[in-house]
């Protein structure tokens, strides 16, 4: 699901499991259960995902993706990006890390959903 912060999108997006994907930073989240951080302000063509490529034209200055890993053993991926010159905050950084901890069960993202600014992050 992918919310744009004015509130003049929201629309559900799914990656098929397509050469598009592969090197991904959700591969990356999904296989190996860590989390992926990229500055958007220096991509390096040869290195980053053309997926990242995309974000900084919409304004992106900062990417987080972190394992959301559910009771029945599969795991997905949340990422988080930034619009802010300082990009993702150390507070916001360690929150979303540790999503993946207190999830027991599935989250159910819906587009009616909001998320209000956590204080201090």
């Amino acid at each position: 699901m992918i919310w744009i912060r004015d509130g003049s999108d929201t629309h559900e997006y799914v990656v098929a499991r397509t050469t598009v994907s592969f090197g991904s930073p959700f591969q990356y989240v999904v296989e190996r259960r860590q989390a992926f951080r990229r500055r958007l302000l220096d991509l390096d063509p040869e290195r980053d995902h053309e997926v990242l490529h995309e974000m900084p034209a919409a304004g992106g200055t900062d990417y987080l993706a972190v394992p959301l890993e559910y009771g029945d053993g599969s795991v997905q991926g949340l990422s988080p990006v930034s619009d802010g010159k300082g990009g993702i905050g150390p507070g916001a950084i360690i929150f979303f890390v540790e999503i993946k901890s207190v999830n027991p069960t599935p989250i159910v993202l819906r587009p009616e959903s909001r998320f209000l600014p956590a204080r201090g992050l």
